[in-house]
């Protein structure tokens, strides 16, 4: 298993649709098991451009991480996808645990 961690900002497009829609479209087409977007506190990416909830001015484009986690082949379509529209993508072995919800 794989999971996939895309960074981002929350103002971004893709196609002219907001990127988070785009991407969470493109993960449903693909059946990826599951996914889920992080907003950031602080972030800054390679312009060194500091954005935080804490300064008004900034904080309508936080960073964003959206996180997938499905099996290899269908994590590296996606990659493929989206490898070129300029989005930094991290892949990670892993390994997923499921609970069943009960204590002892």
């Amino acid at each position: 298993m794989k999971r996939l961690s895309i960074y981002t900002k929350e103002s971004s497009n893709i196609e002219d649709e907001n990127i988070i829609d785009y991407i969470f479209k493109l993960l449903k087409s693909l059946n990826i098991s599951g996914a889920t977007v992080f907003k950031t506190i602080y972030s800054y990416g390679s312009s060194k451009n500091v954005s935080n909830i804490y300064i008004e001015m900034e904080s309508y484009n936080m960073g964003i991480r959206i996180d997938a986690v499905d099996e290899d082949c269908k994590i590296y379509e996606v990659i493929d996808r989206l490898k070129d529209k300029n989005i930094l993508m991290i892949i990670a072995e892993c390994e997923v645990i499921y609970g069943d919800g009960e204590s002892d």
